[in-house]
């Protein structure tokens, strides 16, 4: 097994309706990267965020963020307590 597939081992596909709803404040930090259509920001501050799943809010906070498929955005956030995952 590849650094990859263990990276992914243990997650699972989902389609649940969520939103992620990011606190109020300010990030501060330092521009590091630039191009005609984006930037690349450094930060020793987290992006603090609320995922919301049938009404109920989990907080956590934003580690990666990059394009996912259909010209969508993907973002993974660790939260501070686990979802509740039916098997």
């Amino acid at each position: 097994m590849t650094e990859a597939d263990k990276q992914w081992a243990d997650q699972f596909d989902v389609h649940l309706p969520a939103a992620l709803e990011a606190s109020q404040g300010k990030l501060e930090g330092d521009l590091v990267t630039l191009s005609p259509g984006s930037v690349l920001f450094a930060s020793d501050g987290h992006l603090e965020v609320d995922v919301v799943v049938d009404g109920k809010a989990y907080r956590g906070r934003m580690v990666r963020a990059g394009a996912g498929a259909d010209s969508r955005m993907n973002y993974v956030v660790q939260l501070e307590q686990p979802l509740p995952v039916d098997e």
